[in-house]
């Protein structure tokens, strides 16, 4: 077994590669860290109904043409999500591993996303729904998930309710898929009879997913040139010259993931800072839109005035979130002097 690289659209993806002759046959499985059921939000059921509806083909042949050229070349592909991990398998003989691929690319090209599929798959998870109803084990199970984490994800199931499998919509559907099936945070696992240059296989299906993106925003162009100077060998990032509270104009999905550097540009001007209005006023959009699991980390430099006001006007605002939405840590060093910078983090629980 080793740990290969591939570089699809300047994202590196690790792939867990293993060559056995024993049968003539070709493993695969697609691995989307932070994906599964974590990543519900308010619809609990969300991730599972995806992957439900990501298994009934794509709009070009529908269900049944699509699942039709897969049986009758022995061709088993599947998507399924766990708790943190939304996962598709491809399994078939060597000779047909390259006609997999193919599909695989279709599937994730243009899935069966079509009203009547959700109200299928609906119907199917609500009547399991029911079914569970009837498992005391396992309404015994839920109720105490409910007692030991609640208002969480952990306290619903991860098949979801009747209320909000009912609710979830076609576009619920389609941001889900769009949001989590990244580069970024994609795992492979590929073995069997096949050899590493057919790892091209892999990539060629890979191409046609998105890498999560970068957004930096700055109101100096000079820190902007000294980002892209850094970001160079990367793709997946935009630029912006405007104010931070004014994010929701260029970013319209949801986050997982925030940096602030607050303070003035170093070697720059110290008269252009940030300040504490501005980043209250972002941050109030950001928790909206953050995932949940999501991660906020905010630098303070209070070894000048402008900054210390800052950090004291902002520790008042974050003092008032609630604590069972958001947890907050502060981090800070023990033993520098001069008044040293800290740093706090905020995660959506």
């Amino acid at each position: 077994m080793k740990i290969l690289d591939i570089n699809v659209k300047n994202v590196k993806i690790p792939v867990v590669f293993e060559s056995s002759k024993v049968m003539p046959v070709v493993s695969l499985r697609l691995v989307f860290k932070a994906a599964g059921s974590s990543q519900n939000g308010k619809l609990a059921g969300l991730a599972r109904l995806s992957a439900n509806l990501l298994n009934e083909g794509d709009m070009k042949l529908g269900s049944a043409k699509f699942a039709k050229e897969l049986e009758v070349r022995a061709i088993s592909l599947n998507a399924s999500c766990g708790f943190e991990t939304f996962c598709i398998d491809l399994n078939c003989l060597k000779e047909h591993f390259a006609f997999a691929c193919g599909k695989l690319k279709e599937l994730l090209l243009a899935p069966n996303l079509t009203e009547e599929i959700l109200n299928r798959c609906k119907t199917v998870t609500l009547g399991e729904i029911a079914a569970n109803e009837n498992d005391f084990d396992y309404v015994a199970r839920q109720g105490l998930f409910e007692l030991l984490y609640p208002k969480s994800v952990l306290a619903l199931p991860s098949i979801g309710t009747k209320k909000s499998i009912k609710a979830i919509t076609l576009e619920d559907v389609r941001k889900f898929l769009n949001e989590h099936l990244d580069l970024s945070n994609l795992l492979c696992v590929l073995g069997g009879d096949i050899d590493e240059k057919q790892t091209k296989e892999l990539a060629s299906v890979l191409e046609i997913l998105k890498p999560e993106k970068l957004y930096c925003f700055d109101i100096q162009q000079e820190a902007l040139d000294n980002s892209k100077k850094l970001l160079e060998q990367y793709s997946n990032f935009e630029l912006i010259l405007e104010n931070h509270k004014n994010f929701d104009k260029f970013v319209k999905e949801n986050i997982d993931f925030v940096i602030y550097n607050l303070g003035y540009l170093p070697k720059g001007d110290k008269f252009v800072t940030t300040n504490a209005e501005d980043v209250e006023e972002s941050l109030k959009k950001l928790l909206e839109k953050l995932n949940s699991k999501g991660t906020i980390f905010i630098t303070f430099y209070i070894g000048h005035l402008s900054g210390k006001m800052e950090s004291l006007e902002l520790s008042k605002y974050l003092e008032s979130l609630n604590q069972k939405e958001h947890t907050i840590l502060k981090f800070t060093f023990e033993n520098q002097k001069n008044n040293p910078p800290y740093v706090v983090m905020i995660q959506k629980n």
